[in-house]
């Protein structure tokens, strides 16, 4: 009869005891998904720097090889994925950017700086530096959006867009705007007694790379994509200065 008793006591004892419970395990569930979500979204960001890091790098590698080449004349193509995260949702909408800076050196006067940075996540950015000697290279950047000021410390900046989902037209200047396709980089140097080097940099927005700057491997003649732009065909001097377009 007593252990009754006790059974009893206990189970009038128990309400308390499982509320407690019960409270402390929703509180470990909500703490544990918190710490989840964190780590989540620390995994993205994480996620989405090293890939950002990873196309500069990529960009200012193409870049920097060329430069350093022996070769006077040669192209070279990277080609810009749609996103730079897991997934096509609009947190992996990208820019990249190449500015010519003014470092204010006489013995290295400019540099390039390749930079890819989110849209959406002020965080999710990289950028490289490529050592670049203005003396020695005539610069050229081309595009539909190329932004300059030679009196600021940077003096151009060629912008791609790399995610624009189809061409739009600009609100302001009312131009039009395409997908960013491809970085083509051409290096070459006139046919001249000069010998002046020249570095071309695109921002290419054909689907295939062949209609972006080039040189022609099979007549040592260069293709210019977009009609009205400096070309390589008559800064070079191939073509008796014809310019060709694709």
């Amino acid at each position: 009869m007593n252990k009754h008793k006790n059974f009893r006591r206990l189970r009038g004892e128990s309400p308390a005891l499982w509320i407690l419970s019960k409270i402390s395990m929703l509180f470990f569930i909500i703490s544990l998904a918190a710490i989840l979500m964190i780590a989540s979204s620390q995994w993205s960001s994480d996620l989405c720097y090293t890939q950002a890091l990873t196309l500069s790098r990529t960009v200012s590698s193409s870049i920097s090889d060329l430069l350093n080449s022996p070769l006077e004349d040669q192209r070279s193509v990277v080609s810009l994925p749609y996103s730079i995260t897991v997934g096509n949702g609009i947190d992996s909408r990208y820019i990249l950017n190449i500015s010519e800076l003014n470092t204010g050196s006489t013995t290295n006067p400019n540099n390039l700086v390749v930079g890819v940075f989110s849209e959406y996540d002020p965080s999710c950015k990289a950028s490289v530096l490529v050592p670049f000697d203005s003396s020695q290279f005539n610069l050229e950047l081309e595009g539909q959006r190329l932004y300059s000021n030679p009196t600021a410390d940077i003096l151009q900046t060629l912008e791609f867009l790399p995610s624009l989902q189809q061409t739009s037209i600009n609100s302001v200047s009312g131009q039009t705007s395409s997908r960013s396709t491809f970085v083509s980089i051409v290096k070459c140097q006139s046919k001249t007694p000069a010998k002046t080097k020249y570095l071309f940099i695109e921002d290419c927005t054909h689907k295939s790379s062949l209609n972006c700057i080039d040189i022609s491997s099979g007549d040592s003649s260069y293709v210019s994509a977009n009609s009205g732009q400096t070309s390589p065909q008559v800064s070079c001097g191939y073509n008796n200065g014809q310019t060709s377009n694709t």
